[in-house]
């Protein structure tokens, strides 16, 4: 019996060294996580979160500290520091489900949805809301199993919203959410769980005042209402995709023993209507915030937690029949989980593709490059070396091979800046020596083409993402060879 229930921890164990491993090997490094990266690096001014040599306030800080800790064990090593890390925060979630279910095969689906398989490979922040999450369901288990709540559980939940709110700015109002949904877990022991809540409220209000001077500009959403809607349906349309073909093996082998879903059923108090009911708050959240405020239109990323959250709610509705699951088909729905989560993603199919092995040894250079540049600000347009993991338009090894102690900035553009003009965009740079940099293997096609996009912002409307004025005088430093960004 022992070795039945083991080999299922073996195959969790298997399946996490197969993340990092690929992870580490394809490397899958967006822009955010180069900055997480960066504000890990403690630099040469010994300050954590900073970037350049302040304060950094544009993202949050909880996820580049729990880098820098894991980094302790990696030898400084942050790129590897931070895949470990992905791997305890569902280290974490597979014990706690354990626990709480003493059931292997949900805790190993209820951890492996593509979801959590999506970002567990990327250096990005929502690994520490898995952990934050991980720890509030051991307090509410807590709770429940004794119908006591504890100095210790509050704690426990003082901790749990703490690493939320500090790793994922969204997460503060997604916590009243959170809150509001543990009345179907724990009853009326909800209100006492009000005390940690407020505090974690407070201290994150006067953090958000504190480091308002170091964030960047944030802007009003441009889009119509119906843009957003729009987008807000194909992101999720994309990943009910995926975690449709994740739980197909599930409803094809026991199509007639899994009990159909009624309505008086799901809204009885339970584990399954709390993660459902916070899923579907999270989605609201999501959409409400998105259209009061510019950032990532409604990507997997953003809409992923709130549908993983739904999923985790009816894999435990279904936990008798999947209790019922032989090895195979548990197998069978990681990989599918795996292969789903990698599809419906177009960008991340590319980097495995594309991309190739990783060097570990560049990612770590460039980080403490930037970390501690005092230098030019050097505003890079074009790309040199297509194998290597970081954006769009930046060659990490090219640039630093150029500008060692420099910074790079980029161009405003609409939808994550402002436009500006000629003058604003000066005055942005603040007097501090700068210079384009363009690749080498740009033509001027690909100059017009990348200053010429287009940004929607409601049915058949499209504006510039870069000034008309802007435009021009970039164009004008790569005609004429003149890289100063002043005259």
């Amino acid at each position: 019996m022992k070795a039945s229930i083991y080999k299922y921890d073996i195959l969790f164990a298997g399946v996490i060294a197969f993340i990092v491993i690929y992870a580490l090997a394809i490397g899958f490094l967006s822009p955010d996580s180069v900055n997480y990266l960066i504000m890990a690096d403690i630099g040469n001014a010994g300050a954590l979160c900073s970037k350049n040599g302040e304060f950094y306030g544009v993202f949050a800080c909880g996820y580049p500290a729990f880098i820098k800790l894991f980094s302790y064990i990696t030898n400084d090593n942050l790129f590897l520091a931070s895949k470990l890390f992905n791997a305890f925060a569902l280290l974490c979630f597979y014990f706690i489900f354990v626990k709480i279910f003493a059931s292997r095969k949900l805790a190993l689906l209820a951890v492996f949805v593509p979801f959590n398989l999506y970002v567990a490979t990327y250096t990005w922040s929502e690994n520490a809301v898995l952990l934050s999450l991980s720890l509030y369901l051991c307090a509410l288990h807590r709770i429940k199993s004794t119908q006591k709540t504890t100095i210790t559980t509050l704690l426990i939940v003082f901790i749990s919203i703490i690493i939320g709110c500090f790793s994922r700015f969204s997460f503060a109002p997604f916590s009243v959410v959170i809150f509001i949904c543990s009345y179907f877990v724990v009853g009326r022991h909800t209100l006492k769980l009000l005390i940690p809540f407020a505090l974690c409220g407070f201290i994150f209000v006067a953090y958000k005042v504190f480091a308002a001077s170091y964030d960047m500009e944030r802007i009003a959403a441009p889009e119509s209402f119906t843009v957003l809607v729009s987008a807000f349906a194909l992101g999720l349309t994309k990943m009910l995709i995926a975690f449709g073909l994740f739980l197909l093996p599930l409803l094809i082998v026991k199509y007639k023993k899994i009990e159909i879903v009624s309505i008086f059923k799901f809204t009885k108090p339970s584990w399954a209507l709390f993660f459902v009911s916070m899923g579907i708050g999270y989605l609201i959240i999501c959409f409400l915030m998105r259209s009061l405020i510019q950032y990532d239109l409604f990507s997997i990323r953003l809409v992923g937690f709130g549908l993983s959250l739904i999923c985790i709610g009816f894999l435990i509705f279904w936990k008798n029949e999947i209790d019922r699951l032989n090895a195979v088909w548990v197998v069978s729905m990681i990989a599918i989980s795996f292969v789903a989560s990698s599809v419906v993603v177009p960008n991340k199919l590319k980097q495995i593709a594309v991309l190739g092995m990783v060097d570990q040894g560049a990612v770590n250079s460039y980080i403490h490059f930037q970390q501690n540049a005092r230098g030019k600000i050097v505003i890079p347009i074009g790309q040199e070396h297509k194998t290597f993991p970081f954006g769009p338009y930046v060659a990490i090894s090219e640039f630093n091979s150029n500008y060692p102690s420099a910074r790079f900035q980029r161009i405003p553009m609409m939808p994550y800046a402002k436009k500006k003009n000629v003058a604003e965009f000066i005055a942005s740079l603040d007097g501090q020596d700068c210079e384009f940099w363009f690749s080498p293997s740009l033509t001027q096609e690909q100059l017009i083409n990348y200053l010429a996009k287009e940004y929607k912002v409601a049915h058949n409307k499209y504006v510039n993402a870069v000034s008309d004025e802007l435009r021009e005088y970039v164009l004008d430093k790569y005609r004429t060879k003149n890289y100063n960004c002043y005259n």
